[in-house]
């Protein structure tokens, strides 16, 4: 898409993005955005419109297990550390009324009988109605 800007003389030129500037893009992406937005498919069938005018799903944005971990793990990793995240996969996800709670696995391969795990797991609890986190905590 081509933009206009003004040269040294004052007349209008014609360019593509020049040295494929980051406002560029955006403003080529929201123009392309809105040309397309009619031919878009219909949300109506999947979603609602809020008093807002904001979409929001059916099932709420939290729809499926899947989701609610992988958010699970984008709120724990900046707090606790990638590696000791990575080391409670797999998490599981359980929804409870309106809420999904996402644990972790506590790291512990063949301990003998009787014996406690060192270390702890993560939770976190997720509105699936808007995503909020509503409660994170890792036990030791």
């Amino acid at each position: 898409m081509d933009l206009e800007r003004m040269n040294p003389r004052g007349r209008a030129k014609t360019t593509s993005c020049p040295n494929k500037s980051i406002l560029c893009w955006v403003i080529t992406a929201f123009l392309v955005a809105t040309a397309l937005g009619p031919a878009l498919p219909s949300l109506a069938q999947s979603s609602h419109l809020s008093r807002q005018g904001s979409v929001i799903p059916k099932n709420g944005f939290v729809p499926t297990a899947y989701v609610a971990i992988a958010i699970a793990e984008a709120v724990l990793v900046p707090v606790y550390g990638k590696n000791v995240i990575e080391s409670e996969r797999p998490f599981h996800a359980t929804l409870k009324g309106d809420l999904w709670i996402v644990t972790g696995t506590v790291p512990c391969e063949d301990p003998p009988p009787g014996a406690v795990c060192p270390g702890g797991y993560a939770e976190v609890r997720i509105s699936k109605k808007d995503g909020r986190i509503v409660y994170m905590i890792h036990s030791m």
